[in-house]
């Protein structure tokens, strides 16, 4: 007996010590999972207050753009709008929500084949009329954005009217400068020729009196009365091709084609480039405002080919094609380089004076000016179109 209770109580120590040990193993575990999950709580807690302040960042940043901003659902149904927006469009908050994106355009046929585009491509760029409150149209450019998250869409609007407006005042302003350049010139050439040219010719008529009688002067005097004479005629050479080359007057008496011809022959005598010329039968003379931008656009071509292209020749193209007048000039030189055509088409001052006065006489006329690398040399082309009075006198 006593031995079966020794058994017995030393079983129970044994059974003791293991039920200890596996509360400590446990109460070890529950301790270390509590840490672990107050760690996580602590970090969700963090989480949630980054959470909070990048909303709170994103939400600033959407509200003070400088750019409108909406927020579109599937049925183009305004969910949000920043400041901006309502500013742009003249309507609170509330408004805009109560609103579809229909309402803030004018009536467009293809808004449907548009918004279906902007899903089928992802995002879409371009510019638009709106519709303000008061009913007045703005001029914006915009960007689309299809579902930044499941059912929602975004588009950015930039106000361009203002400065629409400026570029279309600067723009006649430019018109207006060249048109008075052109006057101008006309004047100074008409002075050259009337005023001076005739002075100069009064003074050769008088040299030559002079001469007739150079036998009785000393040698010296014969010597300067005949220099006298050949200045003069230098001078009355010099003015004769300085008020041409302002506005030769053929081009206001007989039109482009002889008045080209003079010019180029000129050109030609004084550069050294060949200058062929390929021109199309015209059954009409052309409008006075065509001839003067066809021989400004020629002239500033040809003195770029003869300062930068190193050609020894040039073309000049003139057709009618299309309800147009299509005028190209060619040269087998170095080829325009395509960093400052890029910088041309950025609005850069990459091209110089000349060819910016070229795009803009292009631009008054309703045409269009491309300039670009040949194979070899630069091409430049201007495209007019035919005013309907003269195409229906054309055979």
């Amino acid at each position: 007996m006593r031995m079966n209770a020794s058994r017995a109580k030393d079983e129970l120590l044994r059974l003791r010590d293991e039920l200890e040990q596996q509360v400590q193993t446990k109460t070890e575990a529950l301790r270390q999972a509590n840490q672990h999950l107050l760690l996580d709580l602590a970090d969700r807690m963090k989480a949630e207050v980054a959470l909070r302040d990048s909303e709170s960042q994103l939400r600033a940043m959407f509200e003070n753009a400088l750019d409108s901003t909406i927020l579109l659902d599937d049925n183009r149904r305004i969910l949000d709008a920043n400041e901006s927006a309502q500013q742009l469009f003249g309507y609170g908050i509330q408004e805009l929500l109560a609103l579809r994106w229909d309402a803030l355009i004018p009536a467009v046929a293809e808004i449907e084949e548009h918004w279906k585009s902007v899903f089928e491509e992802g995002a879409k760029r371009g510019e638009i009329e709106v519709r303000h409150a008061c009913g007045s149209a703005r001029l914006v450019s915009f960007s689309a954005r299809a579902n930044i998250q499941p059912g929602r869409h975004l588009i950015t609007l930039r106000d361009l009217t203002e400065q629409r407006e400026a570029e279309d005042s600067l723009r006649l302003l430019s018109q207006r400068l060249m048109r008075l350049q052109d006057e101008e010139r006309r004047r100074i050439a008409r002075e050259l020729h009337d005023s001076t040219g005739q002075s100069l010719s009064a003074l050769a008529m008088h040299l030559d009196v002079v001469m007739a009688e150079s036998h009785s002067l000393p040698p010296r005097a014969q010597k300067a009365a005949a220099e006298a004479v050949e200045i003069c005629r230098t001078c009355s050479t010099d003015i004769r091709t300085i008020s041409y080359l302002l506005h030769p007057p053929l081009l206001d008496e007989v039109g482009l084609l002889p008045a080209l011809a003079w010019y180029v022959s000129g050109f030609s005598e004084r550069s050294g480039v060949k200058v062929t010329k390929k021109i199309c039968e015209l059954s009409k003379p052309l409008p006075k405002e065509l001839n003067t931008a066809l021989f400004r656009i020629i002239q500033e071509a040809l003195v770029n080919i003869h300062k930068h292209a190193d050609s020894k020749e040039a073309k000049i193209e003139l057709n009618k094609s299309d309800g147009k007048i299509v005028l190209e000039i060619s040269d087998s030189g170095n080829g325009i380089d395509p960093a400052r055509l890029r910088n041309g088409r950025n609005g850069a001052r990459g091209l110089g004076v000349g060819i910016t006065g070229m795009r803009e006489r292009v631009r008054q006329l309703g045409g269009t000016l491309e300039i670009k690398r040949a194979n070899p040399g630069t091409l430049v082309r201007a495209s007019f179109p035919i005013m309907e009075e003269y195409d229906n006198g054309n055979t």
